[in-house]
């Protein structure tokens, strides 16, 4: 009975396989591997690996600052100003307050904007324009102090470079910063000078704060980058990045001392997400114009 059991068996599963067969697929192992490499990595060791895009060229954005109407600037105090007034508020005449500065046309400078490139790779010509080899490792400069005031209010530099820092003033003052690489602290006497290094290294994120212990109302900024692709806006609130990569997704940060970082602005064709704007540039002679303009009011409530 079991036997017959068995046979009973074995001819139904022969009969539910009467299905034809379909052809043999052809398979080309030319693509198979190349998809294998881009998962793997060329196959180190079989983990999966994201497949970076690579920019089709490369072109030049123009950002440029404005506010969204006039901002009264107010003036340091004597109560602010209380050492070395003679140098530091010549003729009696106390300076304006350095946290927003404005040209013509309510052209703000000392706006910061940078790309975030972390995920970048930094030592690729696709991705860092040749341009930008010559002086990768330039003394520059200088960041100079002047009636007690840093003339460069927020000053960009590539963590491979030296910053001369000068000191125009005839007394004393100190440059010190505990969140740029290697936390400088030095002192620098009337018509004196020395130089920063920030061994190659970068603080995460943007400008980090300058200050000057012998006068504590002296502050400024370093934004200090492992790329070339950032700058601050100048008299005409202007800022040029040079031969940005294009064709690939790139994240750019706007940075203004009374707002931190700026996460939302009228551009016009262009939005902020997630505190970037978000950018894919296309190939072009021309530099792309970027227009950002910042709320008054809301710089005028920070003063």
């Amino acid at each position: 009975m079991i036997k017959q059991l068995a046979f009973l068996t074995l001819l139904i599963a022969v009969a539910g396989c009467s299905r034809e067969l379909p052809d043999r697929v052809a398979v080309d192992s030319e693509n198979v591997n190349n998809i294998a490499e881009a998962f793997t990595g060329g196959g180190d060791g079989g983990q999966v690996q994201e497949v970076l895009q690579e920019p089709t060229g490369w072109r030049d954005v123009r950002f440029t600052f404005r506010t969204s109407g006039d901002v009264t600037i107010p003036r340091l105090t004597a109560a602010v100003i209380n050492k070395d007034v003679g140098v530091c508020a010549p003729g009696g005449v106390f300076p304006a307050s350095r946290k927003l500065v404005l040209g013509n046309g309510n052209a703000v400078q000392f706006a910061a904007v940078y790309l975030d490139m972390r995920n970048f790779p930094l030592d690729n010509e696709k991705w860092v324009h040749p341009d930008y080899a010559a002086d990768a490792d330039a003394t520059i400069g200088p960041f100079d102090q002047k009636n007690c005031v840093f003339l460069n209010h927020v000053f960009a530099m590539r963590a491979s470079q030296k910053l001369l820092i000068k000191n125009s003033d005839t007394v004393g003052h100190n440059t010190k910063s505990d969140a740029a690489p290697g936390s400088p602290n030095v002192q620098i006497a009337a018509g004196g000078e020395t130089l920063y290094d920030p061994g190659g290294k970068a603080p995460r994120g943007g400008p980090v704060s300058v200050s000057c212990s012998a006068h504590p109302w002296m502050n400024a900024y370093f934004l200090i980058r492992e790329d070339p692709y950032n700058g601050i806006s100048n008299e005409e609130g202007v800022v040029e990045l040079k031969n940005v990569p294009t064709g690939v997704d790139l994240e750019f940060r706007i940075w203004h001392e009374l707002l931190g970082n700026v996460t939302t602005a009228p551009i016009v064709e262009y939005e902020f997400k997630k505190g970037k704007l978000n950018l894919n540039l296309e190939p072009g002679d021309a530099p792309l114009e970027i227009n950002i303009e910042l709320d008054a009011a809301r710089l005028q409530g920070a003063l």
